[in-house]
């Protein structure tokens, strides 16, 4: 009978496990599908203080705001985008953003 019930125990927190991993890969993705969340979607911009503006405008999940933890510029099929690596500050969840500089050194 003690066997049941630690079995029991187990199947439920296997599944608590398998629903928080569930959960936070859904968050990546819904985060991801955001503009500017994935080079395929970067925010075209004109100048680098629009960075800041959307960086600013950008809200986790949870509600938190993002700190920026830095930039670099990576080029991808022609086109020049500036990534900023972004770090929630209520909830230390990682992610960047992607913007599009082409159109200022053109």
């Amino acid at each position: 009978m003690l066997g049941f019930f630690i079995a029991i125990a187990l199947l439920l927190a296997l599944a608590f496990s398998a629903r928080r991993v569930w959960l936070r890969r859904r968050l990546v993705r819904l985060m991801r599908a955001l503009p500017g969340g994935k080079p395929e979607s970067a925010i075209a911009i004109w100048s680098f203080g629009d960075v800041d503006d959307h960086v600013r405008a950008r809200r986790c999940a949870c509600g938190g705001r993002f700190d920026v933890l830095g930039e670099g510029s990576r080029l991808v099929e022609r086109a020049r985008l500036r990534v900023v690596r972004l770090e929630c500050g209520t909830c230390e969840r990682k992610t960047e953003m992607y913007f599009d500089v082409t159109g200022m050194f053109h």
